[in-house]
C-alpha cells in the first residue's frame, strides 16, 4: 500500500510542471512595449516590456505577459498590468498579488476601475516565472470584446504599482515607486494584429 501512495505521489508531482506548462512559449523579439530599464526605484515594479502573442491551437485565447526587472523579491501586494483599446473600449488583464491570498489574474473591462468593478472582472488563467522575472496571462477573447483575425489591439500600456497597504504608506512618505510603460504620460507602445 505505501508503494502505491510513493508511486501515486511520485506521479502527481511529475505532472505538475506539465499542468503548469499549458501557456505557450513566449517570442521575446519585438514586444509591443518597450521601457527604460532602472528608472522605477524598487526592481519588483520596474517595467521591462510586454508582448501580445496567440497560439494557433489556441485560438480563442490572447496571451500577454511583461517583463520585469526583477521579480525575485517579490513580496506584499502588487497590481501588474496590460491595458489595450478595442473597439473604442479599454480593456485589460491584471495580477493582484497579495502577501496572505492567492495571486489573482483577472481580465476584461475595468469600467471606471472602481474596487468593486475590478474585483467583478472574470478570472482567467496566468502564471510567472521567477528566474526570467515574466508574468504570463491566458486570456479568453469572450471576456474582451471577440476580436477575430485582422482586428487590430490599440493603445497599449503596463503599469506595474504598489497594492494596499504599501501605496498608501508609500504616498504618506511621499516616495513614487510606480511604474508605467511608455513612461511618458499619453504615450502608447504598438499596436497589436490578431492572428486567429
Amino acid at each position: 500500500m505505501k508503494r502505491k501512495v510513493f508511486s501515486m505521489c511520485c506521479m502527481l508531482v511529475l505532472s505538475l510542471p506539465i499542468l503548469s506548462t499549458q501557456l505557450p512559449a513566449i517570442k521575446m523579439e519585438d514586444p509591443e512595449i518597450v521601457d527604460e530599464v532602472g528608472e522605477a526605484p524598487l526592481a519588483i515594479y520596474d517595467i521591462v516590456s510586454a508582448w501580445f502573442f496567440e497560439d494557433e491551437t489556441q485560438p480563442e485565447y490572447l496571451f500577454t505577459a511583461m517583463k520585469i526587472r526583477d521579480l525575485s523579491g517579490r513580496k506584499g501586494n502588487a497590481v501588474y498590468s496590460i491595458r489595450w483599446s478595442y473597439r473604442e473600449i479599454e480593456y485589460v488583464c491584471v495580477l493582484d498579488t497579495h502577501f496572505f491570498k492567492d495571486d489573482i489574474y483577472r481580465s476584461g473591462d475595468p469600467k471606471r476601475a472602481t474596487n468593486w468593478q475590478w474585483k467583478s472582472m472574470p478570472e482567467c488563467e496566468g502564471d510567472y516565472d521567477i528566474e526570467e522575472s515574466i508574468i504570463m496571462w491566458k486570456i479568453p477573447k469572450s471576456s474582451i470584446g471577440n476580436p477575430s483575425s485582422g482586428d487590430v489591439l490599440e493603445n497599449t500600456r503596463a503599469h506595474a504599482v504598489p497594492g494596499f497597504p504599501y501605496n498608501f504608506l508609500f504616498y504618506l512618505i511621499r516616495q513614487d515607486y510606480r511604474d508605467f510603460a511608455p513612461q511618458e504620460p499619453g504615450s502608447y507602445g504598438n499596436n497589436y494584429m490578431i492572428q486567429y
